[in-house]
């Protein structure tokens, strides 16, 4: 599976979403979970010819993909990948699309799914989400239907504690404080961050905090998403900033 992501920090906080749903909650061999950044410096946005070398490039190539905050202007290239998959004879691969950017009608119309709030079919009460909250309840279906097909058990762990991703790509992506939804998000993550629940916020608290150590919107919009998206714009590939989300302690974030 390969995830496809934006360099900022709403595509970054997606792939930690989607990789972490994937290996931490849905129990994927992390071998097979490819985070694949887009490269800002040399390819620019969405899913674009350099990030299709770049999949065609891989031994095996990923049978699945899946985008986060981009894709739904990339047919082009989704079709590519279906022709390039058909050349060699592999079945069954599919491109899913997350994204929360305007398309026209339904999207790419050669991609398994497009999940996306600006659909015009879309029946979603809120189209202001940010592109990793659109990644967070994809999963959070996902979960609901491999519990129904007796993948996960009924009581496998949700995925509560990955709302502080979407907290900080809310933040960071400037998305509606008007929307009850992004404001419960922020209030709802900020506590979750200031609780400690994972590594890196921890990590954050020590960096970007006042003298009280609480992390407020401020500590993300001009603490966090500053060096996130430092890592794309100085020329980097965006998997340091990736990593960071990802880390299992605080000296590792």
């Amino acid at each position: 599976i390969a995830l496809l992501c934006d360099f900022d920090v709403d595509g970054i906080s997606s792939g930690a979403v989607l990789y972490t749903a994937f290996v931490d909650y849905f129990n994927c061999d992390p071998l097979l979970i490819k985070p694949v950044i887009s490269n800002r410096m040399k390819a620019g946005y969405g899913f674009s010819e350099d990030v299709l070398r770049r999949i065609s490039e891989m031994n095996p190539i990923p049978t699945l993909i899946i985008t986060a905050d981009q894709g739904s202007k990339d047919n082009d290239r989704v079709k590519k990948y279906n022709e390039l998959m058909a050349s060699k004879n592999i079945k069954g691969a599919d491109v899913i699309i997350t994204d929360h950017h305007h398309l026209e009608g339904k999207g790419p119309e050669d991609a398994f799914a497009v999940v996306n709030p600006q659909r015009e079919d879309c029946e979603f009460e809120d189209k202001t989400i940010c592109g990793c909250t659109v990644a967070l309840f994809t999963m959070v279906e996902v979960r609901e239907q491999l519990i129904k097909r007796g993948v996960l058990e009924q009581n496998s762990k949700k995925l509560t504690d990955l709302l502080t991703f979407s907290t900080a790509a809310t933040i960071a992506d400037c998305v509606s404080m008007a929307s009850p939804l992004n404001r419960a998000i922020v209030n709802l993550g900020l506590k979750d961050m200031n609780n400690g629940t994972r590594a890196p916020w921890r990590s954050m608290r020590k960096i970007f905090s006042d003298d009280t150590e609480t992390l407020r919107t401020d500590s993300i919009g001009f603490g966090l998403a500053p060096r996130i998206n430092a890592c794309s714009r100085t020329g980097g590939d965006g998997l340091v900033a990736l990593k960071f989300y990802l880390a299992d302690s605080e000296v590792e974030a």
